[in-house]
């Protein structure tokens, strides 16, 4: 039985959405690496702030102490219950893990876009089984979020043609979305090293 050939702009429209997923499991790659890196230094902060708060709250003069016993007992439950939280999220968000699936799944969608573009678009059968292909790594692999979607489609446009000028279409909630989680781990470990730094400046 003799091939039907496939359309043009609809195999155009396929290499599109392939590339645009694929770029979009890139850019999840890149959040939760970002985000596992701002946890992990979160996370390593806390739990300096809260050896050194100890040593050096166990070493101060007693005419001079660096906290009173109130204090430092309050500072300690604090800091340790930050420390359960971030461990928590760092545990069961599994940044790491994840980072590693979309890398995996923005390079197995990134194969097939360069298989399909040496396709023949007469060969049906192929286009067809590399669509499978990509519907199932698609079905199979962790979902990206709307915002790195946006990205990705952003970033494949100005990779098909850098000359022209994309409209960024994140909007605030995006923006929020994307950044609030690792901006507010970033927060937690500068917080712990001015807390630290204090320390050390009142006990010298």
């Amino acid at each position: 039985m003799e091939q039907q050939p496939i359309a043009t702009n609809s195999l155009s429209d396929l290499a599109k959405k392939m590339k645009t997923t694929s770029y979009a499991r890139y850019d999840a790659h890149k959040r939760c690496e970002r985000l596992n890196n701002a946890s992990l230094f979160a996370l390593t902060s806390v739990s300096m702030l809260l050896i050194s708060f100890s040593i050096l709250g166990a070493f101060s003069p007693e005419h001079r102490p660096l906290f009173c016993n109130n204090h430092l007992e309050l500072f300690s439950l604090l800091t340790s219950i930050i420390m359960l939280i971030i461990s928590l999220v760092v545990s069961f968000a599994s940044y790491s893990l994840k980072s590693e699936r979309y890398f995996r799944a923005g390079n197995e969608i990134g194969e097939l876009c360069d298989r399909l573009s040496f396709i023949d678009m007469t060969n049906s059968n192929a286009v067809n089984a590399i669509a499978e292909q990509y519907y199932s790594i698609r079905k199979n692999s962790d979902n990206h979020q709307g915002y790195n979607y946006k990205r990705g489609r952003l970033d494949r446009k100005l990779q098909d043609d850098a000359s022209i000028e994309e409209k960024d279409e994140l909007k605030i909630f995006d923006y929020f979305g994307y950044w609030a989680p690792i901006i507010s781990f970033y927060i937690i470990s500068i917080s712990s090293v001015i807390f630290f730094l204090y320390a050390i400046v009142k006990f010298i």
